[in-house]
This record gives structure tokens, C-alpha cells and sequence, in this order.
């Protein structure tokens, strides 16, 4: 009995506030993630690639795109300035991308052919080369910050899927900024 006047003036306190008032339901997204292809191409693949980076909503596959053995290459330059002592493995890009969604804002990715660079594929293996753009908006930022260069990418096919084994980045100038000052950037 000596904890009823605390316990009714505690009741009358939440009661007081809007604690258990009905809300609104906030509104869904209003856009769809960019569609996830099943592998079943290079091509596929490469494209999920772009997805991962452009949505924060698919990068909860990125993992799945790699091998187990996969490793991802830094423009030399970049090894050198970051001191850096080897390639990324898989989970190490999979943290790596999920503290970039968290960091980095909104991502575009731009792929292209090169001229003169022929893509190799085999009935269970392929090998592109492709210049990206990727452009990095922040809210506050007055611009985007831009990385360009080329990048090289190995697949490997396994069962009736296509997986990314190597991913070797290159800068495409001296003084640019490349997909691996990207990374660097954001990794943990």
C-alpha cells in the first residue's frame, strides 16, 4: 500500500504524455531497389555489381556476388600511399560496403567499354576491362566528389552462376581518384 501513491502518480505521468497515443505509420519507400538478376551471366553479375553500390537496399547481397577465395587489388599507386599490404578479401568488402551506405551517401556507378580492350569470355570463365565513373553525394557537400579509372574483372562460373574471383582497379591518372581511394576511405 505504500508504493500505491507512486505507482498512480507514475500511471498518471504516462498517461500525460503521448507515449501510448496512436502514430501514424510512416510511408513506404516510393521506389523499388534496382532489380537483382540471378547470375546466370558475367554479365548479370557485373551488373548486381552497380546495384550493390547504387542501393543500400542490395548490398546485403554483395557478399554472394564473390568467391570464397576472392581478392580485390589496389591500383599499385594506392598500395604505396596507404600503405597497404595486400588485396581485400570478400568480408572484407562486404563491412567495407556496408560502411559506405552508412558514410557516404547517395553512389552513382558509370561502367564503360573501352576502346581497344576486348573482353575474353569462355563457357566458364571471363575477363573484362571497363572504365568506371562513380560519382559520391553527401547532403551538405556543395559538390559530388568523382573516381574514374578502369577496372579488371575475372569471373568464374559455378554450377549455372557467375561469381567475381579478382577485381584489379587502376587509376586512370597520376592525380585522380580511383574506386580504391573509395574503399580506402571506408574501411574499418
Amino acid at each position: 500500500m505504500r508504493y500505491l501513491p507512486f505507482v498512480l502518480l507514475s500511471m498518471l505521468l504516462l498517461c500525460g504524455c503521448d507515449l501510448f497515443r496512436l502514430r501514424d505509420t510512416e510511408a513506404p519507400e516510393t521506389t523499388d531497389p534496382p532489380l537483382w538478376n540471378d547470375p546466370t551471366s558475367w554479365d548479370n553479375c557485373r551488373q548486381n555489381l552497380e546495384y550493390c553500390y547504387e542501393d543500400d537496399r542490395n548490398a546485403v547481397k554483395y557478399y554472394g556476388l564473390f568467391t570464397s577465395g576472392f581478392s580485390f587489388h589496389f591500383d599499385p599507386q594506392d598500395s604505396l600511399d596507404f600503405n597497404l599490404n595486400g588485396p581485400l578479401s570478400r568480408s572484407q568488402e562486404q563491412d567495407l560496403l556496408f560502411n559506405l551506405h552508412e558514410q557516404a551517401g547517395h553512389l552513382d556507378v558509370s561502367l564503360r567499354n573501352l576502346p581497344g580492350q576486348a573482353d575474353d569470355i569462355g563457357p566458364s570463365s571471363a575477363r573484362i576491362i571497363r572504365g568506371y565513373t562513380i560519382s559520391r553525394t553527401r547532403s551538405g557537400d556543395p559538390e559530388p566528389k568523382h573516381y574514374s579509372g578502369r577496372m579488371e574483372l575475372r569471373f568464374v562460373k559455378s554450377g549455372a552462376w557467375w561469381y567475381i574471383d579478382r577485381w584489379f582497379d587502376y587509376r586512370s591518372a597520376s592525380d585522380s581518384l580511383s574506386w580504391g581511394n573509395l574503399k580506402h576511405e571506408f574501411l574499418q
